[in-house]
């Protein structure tokens, strides 16, 4: 793409707001399309990792490590990311944040090869942590078969996850579900219900939200 005067605009934005980039490895790439990062640390480890940033992408503060082969992280037009930290790691992992999410204090991981996705016009937020992997494995004693591999992880569009809720591997969330604070999901949600609970339960539904704080 070539270079002009806004884009020049854009990196010096991101060069003077402390945006860094550190690879560690061949083939890696950060594609974006005049996402602004400030303070934000952007690390490469491993093979042919690639980071993609749509239009208008904002990322304040954050810390994002992409660790691995073929490892790939992809944040879609007008989202904003505010002090969130994501993983992506091991062979064709793949995290994707939908267009006009937004999110606050999160940790998001990846791992295993699997996915964690994030639909479009989602709102994620304080210490809500996602993770489709358990990280160590747990082995059957006699067989030395793995009892918890990692599941992929789907919350739909337009899902609202209260501070503090916890996702574990393999939820599915139906688009326009409530999730309530400090809940943890283990399973699988439907769409437009208002849950809450550990582990989180239907508690109403045929409901929605808006980012409005209407009458």
């Amino acid at each position: 793409m070539p270079l002009t005067d806004s884009t020049l605009l854009v990196r010096l934005f991101n060069w003077w707001h402390g945006a860094r980039t550190r690879r560690s490895g061949p083939g890696h790439r950060l594609v974006s399309d005049n996402a602004r990062l400030r303070g934000t640390f952007i690390e490469f480890e491993g093979r042919d990792g690639r980071v993609e940033l749509g239009r208008d992408v904002r990322l304040f503060d954050c810390t994002i490590t992409v660790r691995g082969a073929a490892p790939r992280l992809v944040i879609g037009a007008g989202t904003r990311l505010r002090n969130v930290r994501i993983v992506v790691e091991d062979e064709g992992s793949r995290l994707l944040i939908g267009p006009s999410t937004s999110m606050t204090g999160a940790l998001l991981q990846a791992k295993e090869g699997g996915l964690v996705q994030i639909g479009t016009d989602c709102m994620v937020g304080g210490g809500v942590e996602v993770n489709n992997s358990d990280s160590h494995s747990l082995l059957d004693a006699a067989t030395g078969a793995r009892l918890n591999p990692a599941r992929d992880v789907i919350i739909g569009d337009h899902v609202w996850l209260g501070s503090g809720v916890w996702i574990s591997k393999g939820v599915r969330i139906g688009a326009g579900t409530v999730v309530a604070a400090r809940s943890r999901v283990s399973g699988e949600l439907p769409p437009a219900v208002l849950a809450a609970g550990s582990p989180a339960t239907v508690k109403r539904t045929g409901v929605t939200w808006d980012r409005r704080r209407l009458p």
